[in-house]
């Protein structure tokens, strides 16, 4: 195993923790996820690529099919996080998943992909109490996806219920991951994802455990 985990205190800190974590590059390639977790990410990110004078182009790892400006979108977390006291164009691009043309959605964010040879940089992940990240929930289909796609599906155990997902592949080739245990609410997923039991298709975060450089963070450490 070649986990490391960072124990977050204070999440001023999250700056600091990320120094050595995001690229020191002129530009990398991003992936972000939705839910509470990312927005503190987010504002440690700013600070880190303005410092650096960096940029990226990000995608959403995963997205509900809804309206862009919808409560539920992870881009409306997402960008709005982003935005918040600064222009994205001052950091870099992110690239919405087209809601209203699944299709035209799916093609762009392939043509993205590609381009990376379907190995992003950096992704963040955050973890949900039921151990899914992205759109792979316990015991879905999608979860046993072997090709590198781009996948929509329709049962989401938790609302609402359509729902795109980049598949395991492309998540696991990824450069660097960063894996979000953040909250009490995620203390069982924490502890399923270190115990000698539970199976990755019951816990899908485990499947990140044989990473060559993935990272931990969370306040339950």
């Amino acid at each position: 195993m070649s986990i490391k985990y960072i124990k977050l205190q204070k999440e001023f800190e999250l700056s600091k923790q990320l120094q050595d974590i995001i690229p020191d590059t002129s530009s990398f390639t991003l992936g972000l996820c939705g839910g509470r977790s990312i927005v503190s990410v987010i504002q440690a990110l700013k600070d880190i690529v303005l410092d650096r004078k960096s940029s990226f182009k990000a995608i959403m790892l995963d997205e509900r099919i809804v309206p862009a400006d919808h409560p539920d979108s992870n881009y409306k977390v997402v960008s709005e996080a982003l935005s918040e006291g600064k222009n994205i164009s001052e950091l870099g691009s992110i690239l919405s998943f087209d809601t209203k043309d699944v299709l035209k959605g799916i093609s762009e964010y392939e043509s993205f992909l590609k381009e990376c040879d379907y190995s992003l940089d950096l992704i963040f992940l955050g973890v949900g109490e039921d151990g899914h990240i992205a759109g792979l929930f316990p015991d879905l289909n999608e979860i046993k996806e072997q090709a590198e796609k781009v996948l929509i599906f329709n049962n989401s155990p938790k609302p609402p219920s359509s729902r795109m997902t980049l598949s395991l592949p492309i998540l696991l080739k990824s450069k660097t991951i960063v894996l979000l245990f953040i909250g009490e609410g995620k203390r069982i997923a924490f502890n399923r994802f270190n115990d000698q039991i539970t199976s990755e298709y019951d816990c899908p975060v485990k499947f990140f455990l044989s990473s060559k450089n993935c990272f931990v963070i969370s306040d339950l450490i």
